[in-house]
């Protein structure tokens, strides 16, 4: 596969998942304004959805320093490979 495509597939990949788990830490409000209103459509036809509790912090910074780790071994492999 062409490598600029999977890189830039891979950068949109995390920006996305870093902007789903930064909804309700004072990320994206569009983000958050999205989710909520997913949730309550969902709720309408699924009613045990509104019971389900949004994540907690930790584990929204969990899921952020994770998704951090994963592009800085991403990175650095990246460097190794180009820097031979």
């Amino acid at each position: 596969k062409d490598p600029v495509s999977l890189h830039k597939k891979f950068i949109s990949e995390c920006n996305t998942r870093l902007e789903t788990a930064m909804i309700g830490m004072g990320g994206n409000v569009v983000a958050q304004t999205v989710s909520n209103a997913t949730k309550l459509v969902t709720a309408a036809i699924v009613p045990d959805v509104a019971n389900v509790p949004l994540p907690s912090r930790s584990i929204k910074y969990l899921a952020i320093e994770r998704l951090l780790w994963i592009a800085e071994a991403y990175v650095l492999s990246v460097e190794e490979i180009h820097s031979v």
